[in-house]
């Protein structure tokens, strides 16, 4: 089985939680836009925006997600 890609984990962490992502995004300071191409792997975004977004998200930066942990 693959790991899990930024964009995918990305995805599945703010569905599980039941925002969207004019809500990640708005608590991220960064645009809906930018939120959405992030889930569809088409950035790698910056550390300051993976830990803007961990802290939207409200889980650590080595949040479990089955057996692997996120991955920047």
């Amino acid at each position: 089985m693959t790991p899990k890609t930024f964009g995918k984990q990305l995805l599945e962490i703010r569905t599980t939680l039941g925002l969207s992502q004019t809500e990640v995004a708005e608590a991220a300071e960064v645009s809906q836009s930018y939120v959405c191409q992030l889930e569809q792997d088409k950035f790698v975004p910056s550390i300051t925006v993976v830990l803007r977004l961990a802290k939207a998200l409200r889980v650590p930066l080595s949040k479990k997600l089955g057996d692997k942990a996120m991955e920047i």
